[in-house]
């Protein structure tokens, strides 16, 4: 039987799939019931499935964990913000795409990229949120990675080690080291806070090679402009998303429909 690969280009709706790169065997093809000719909305989740199902198979797949991620049931509005992240991270993570939200301090930064990470959370093998404050709070943040990749390979003893270490610069180059894995594309790592003048240098905890996707967020991004791409946050400008999030913030109802007017 023939195997050779298929390309599969899917386009759909930015904030639904956007463009996936999926790579399945001739016999695959065949042996796989539904995965190529899939009718009505089903196909998507398949699709999608399938894909993350390819990672698995590599042992790339870490449980998702959002203990550290902060929590958006108040979440209101962003939409034309999500739809900036959507559109630059929506490809497939086989080459590396860096983005950053800037921003002034409370303005939502954390907020929307955490929004964004639970709604795609299931497209990602791996999400790995890190409080990226100083140089020491992301290296406990490594640390806390070594855990988890112990937790999925309890087996290795390298993972077992680097989980009870107490040295965390001793927990940095494995996990690096792990991301750069061929094949380990889809995972998604977010440095969180990071401060408008970095007492350190964030590139130094970036895999080498070029892939995976990187997110994130500071208060000014003029020290960064070069490693990836930009999407300024700012205050709310449309008023019925305003009025939404006082609304949610009081505890109170709103009444009567609120024209969507932009703020001047």
């Amino acid at each position: 039987m023939s195997n050779k690969a298929l390309l599969l280009t899917i386009s759909g709706p930015i904030g639904e799939l956007g463009n996936i790169h999926w790579m399945v065997t001739a016999q695959q093809k065949e042996t796989k019931k539904g995965t190529i000719a899939i009718q009505h909305t089903a196909w998507k989740e398949c699709l999608l499935a399938n894909l993350i199902a390819d990672s698995n198979n590599l042992g790339f797949s870490i449980p998702i964990d959002l203990s550290e991620v902060p929590k958006t049931a108040g979440f209101i509005g962003r939409r034309e913000d999500l739809d900036k992240i959507e559109k630059v991270l929506q490809a497939d993570g086989s080459y590396r795409q860096i983005l950053i939200l800037d921003g002034p301090n409370g303005v939502g930064k954390s907020q929307l990229a955490a929004k964004f990470i639970k709604d795609r959370a299931r497209t990602f093998s791996a999400v790995f949120w890190l409080n990226a404050r100083n140089k020491e709070t992301v290296k406990q943040g490594f640390a806390k990675i070594a855990k988890r990749l112990h937790r999925k390979y309890p087996s290795d003893a390298t993972w077992k080690r680097l989980s009870e270490i107490q040295d965390l610069n001793k927990t940095v180059e494995p996990i690096i080291q792990w991301l750069s894995e061929e094949g380990n594309t889809r995972w998604i790592m977010i440095f969180d806070g990071m401060e408008g003048s970095p007492s350190y240098d964030v590139n130094s905890f970036f895999p080498k090679v070029n892939q995976g996707i990187i997110l994130i967020t500071i208060e000014t991004a003029s020290r960064l402009k070069r490693i990836g791409e930009i999407v300024t946050v700012g205050k709310l400008r449309n008023i019925q998303e305003s009025i939404e999030m006082l609304a949610h913030a009081s505890g109170r109802e709103i009444s009567g429909t609120i024209r969507n007017h932009d703020v001047r």
